[in-house]
């Protein structure tokens, strides 16, 4: 492997760019987990309506053809990467890296999207995270010796699955 890895930045901008060529202004990635595994589901070109057919004169399912065809050379010395895997490696540590657990027991799901932004406004990422929470109420009472009730209401607490 080369000794110019590149950081996290860089990469970065190597996917604003390769956005700008292919004329896509926004990508939206799904992901989703439970039990104890989660991934990404989709990496696809943002739309802002789901209706909408046509991206900058392209039909949108073209556009996304365009985006699952695209290469980025990432290291000199090896060969182009496709950019959706590179995108789907530079997600991973920011949807796993927010205390939020969206890949255990019930799980959970999110977006992000990855806007390109006209003019001199930087490019942004927004991150969405839901997490499944099932509660648990508990129900505590008390007898004494004699199997007689001392406290005769329950008493609830909702206590969240972690």
């Amino acid at each position: 492997m080369s000794d110019q890895l590149l950081s996290t930045k860089a990469k970065f901008e190597l996917v604003w760019a390769a956005m700008r060529e292919l004329g896509i202004k926004q990508i939206d990635v799904t992901f989703s987990g439970e039990g104890d595994s989660g991934s990404i589901n989709d990496v696809l070109v943002g739309t802002s309506t789901q209706t909408t057919t046509e991206y900058g004169g392209m039909a949108w399912a073209e556009m996304n053809q365009r985006l699952e065809n695209c290469y980025v050379k990432v290291h000199p010395d090896e060969p182009p990467v496709k950019l959706v895997d590179l995108i789907t490696d530079l997600l991973d540590p920011l949807t796993t890296e927010q205390n939020v657990d969206w890949w255990n027991n019930d799980g959970g799901f999110g977006e992000v999207r990855l806007i390109l932004n006209e003019g001199d406004e930087p490019p942004m990422i927004e991150l969405d995270i839901s997490e499944r929470v099932v509660n648990t109420i508990d129900h505590s009472w008390q007898f004494d010796r004699h199997g007689e009730e001392v406290v005769a209401e329950p008493h609830d607490e909702d206590v969240p699955n972690g």
